[in-house]
């Protein structure tokens, strides 16, 4: 457990709102097919809604005095708004340690001084393919490919961290090896996900509507990412202690209960949306309150006490599986537009993934 791990247990144990998020804007120049808020760059009453600079200054000194520590600038794609450098300017004059979730593509030679002088704790990246086509079939953009991979060396060569993110879909699945030689190149980490959220807050949908994975296909490309990502000897390893080990617990804040949501959301952590919404996580509008009108504590102590009321579908609960399964109630939520009901989704793609992983795991070292 790192420092910083400890720090948000201890707060999520008090209620306290350390870590923050800012979505600054919904737009973005790309057009992802599956994107969970999916606005367009070009969309001018999207941005009539935006918080201001001045209204995002004011939160900051809010969130400064409420607890709040890391704190992540995203969007959309947050690099959108020219006043992105001063958002950032005042947020590191305040002392939060900040990450950027960014696609890339719109880092300008101003970021690339600014992140030189003050650098973010970490820069997200999303890496969509590693060729022009991937690009152009799954965000409508072909000419973004070298941009990102150019920008990513660049801000490396400055010393900037860059963690890699990687949603992996039937359109980019076959890019994975060359995503993994690029991070080992470039010396940065990858996460990676097979889970697509449902556009649970797209105000246009791509024209062509995304297909992604069947469960039993995301849990697939979860296990060849194990596979691509590690040694053979490694790989093995993996696949014996899932069949060897019972289920661990999979959440990231110890909570003893077991009925509620055992991430950090409403606990600790908070997201704030380019319009001056509170919620408990990104992917839970249903819960919300305006911080503009209530102020941030006012919203936190009325969204949090409303998420931490919620319970977990009784067929979660009562899952051999649930202690090592990554249900939440905004994974509830997406596919069902309701917490009580489990999201089957999820578990057939949860079944799959550890069965498959046990039984290579009996048949031996040789895998």
């Amino acid at each position: 457990m790192t420092m910083m791990d400890a720090l948000l247990n201890r707060a999520a144990q008090r209620n306290t709102p350390a870590a923050g998020t800012f979505e600054l804007t919904a737009r973005c120049n790309l057009s992802c097919r599956m994107c969970y808020i999916h606005n367009l760059s070009c969309d001018k009453e999207l941005s009539k809604d935006e918080l201001s600079t001045a209204q995002w200054i004011d939160i900051m000194d809010q969130i400064q005095t409420a607890g709040t520590l890391p704190l992540l600038l995203t969007g959309g794609e947050p690099l959108i708004r020219p006043d992105f450098p001063e958002i950032y300017q005042e947020a590191v004059k305040r002392g939060f340690l900040l990450s950027i979730n960014t696609n890339g593509t719109l880092l300008s030679e101003e970021h690339f001084k600014l992140f030189a002088r003050q650098k973010p704790l970490r820069t997200n990246i999303s890496i969509y393919g590693m060729c022009p086509e991937t690009y152009e079939s799954l965000c409508g953009n072909g000419a973004a490919f070298e941009k990102v991979i150019s920008n990513i060396r660049h801000l490396r060569e400055l010393g900037v961290t860059v963690k890699i993110n990687f949603s992996s879909t039937s359109y980019n699945h076959k890019d994975i090896p060359k995503v993994l030689e690029f991070a080992r190149e470039v010396g940065s980490i990858v996460h990676f996900v097979s889970y697509m959220f449902p556009p649970t807050r797209a105000a246009k949908p791509c024209e062509e509507p995304f297909k992604r994975y069947t469960p039993l296909e995301a849990a697939e490309a979860g296990i060849d990412w194990i596979r691509l990502s590690n040694s053979p000897e490694q790989f093995a390893a993996e696949c014996r202690k899932h069949a060897t080990m019972p289920p661990g617990r999979i959440d990231e804040c110890l909570y003893e209960g077991k009925e509620g949501a055992r991430c950090r959301a409403g606990r600790c952590s908070y997201w704030i949306t380019y319009k001056g919404d509170l919620l408990p996580c990104g992917m839970i509008p249903a819960i919300h309150a305006s911080v503009p009108e209530l102020g941030f504590r006012a919203a936190w102590d009325q969204v949090g006490g409303q998420f931490r009321s919620i319970s977990m579908p009784k067929g979660c609960l009562s899952c051999p599986d649930y202690e090592r399964c990554e249900v939440c109630p905004a994974i509830a939520w997406a596919e069902n537009e309701d917490f009580s009901q489990v999201p089957k989704y999820i578990c057939e793609k949860n079944h799959h993934y550890h069965t498959r992983l046990a039984a290579l795991g009996a048949e031996g070292s040789d895998l």
